[in-house]
């Protein structure tokens, strides 16, 4: 648990990481990550080996379906959780978004202004999967494998 901590005040941009990532319907945002982060090591959700390696974050693309898993796995390894929404929410889903968790840090990127909005704006940014936006979404996901884990209590209820 030290060491970890200690790798965290010493990550540096463009080092190899490891990302505990949900599969999605959309391969190109799995292969855009892919991409971004060609020396790092890759695991996904339904692979039975993920537990042999030590995740700096984990990746959930599918808010309706592995929000749950994404949300178990960063309380068990102690690591941020990215949110990533590909697709607007559907009309199907009447019941409210529960927005608030137990932890941080957490941080949720929609991938275009109509998924924005069709999630209420529970996003913290707007960032489209493209050639452009490369730097921005490594900064993202290094700076918060920089982050410690803290489990909220009462008092940091209102933290982000």
């Amino acid at each position: 648990m030290i060491s970890t901590i200690i790798n965290r005040e010493l990550f540096s941009f463009e080092e190899k990481i490891n990302i505990l990532l949900s599969r999605s319907e959309d391969s190109y945002v799995t292969s855009y990550i892919k991409n971004l982060f060609k020396n790092s090591n890759i695991v996904f959700f339904d692979n039975t080996y993920y537990g042999q390696f030590q995740p700096d974050i984990v990746i959930c693309t599918n808010r309706i379906i592995d929000l749950s898993q994404s949300i178990n796995l960063c309380k068990f390894f102690h690591v941020p959780l990215l949110i990533i929404d590909i697709h607007p929410k559907s009309d199907l889903i009447t019941n409210k978004i529960d927005n608030s968790f137990e932890f941080y840090p957490i941080v949720q990127i929609a991938i275009s202004e109509e998924v924005y909005f069709s999630w209420n704006k529970i996003q913290d940014y707007i960032v489209a999967v493209g050639t452009e936006n490369k730097e921005q979404w490594k900064n993202i996901i290094y700076n918060m494998c920089k982050e410690t884990f803290k489990i909220k209590n009462i008092s940091t209820k209102n933290e982000k």
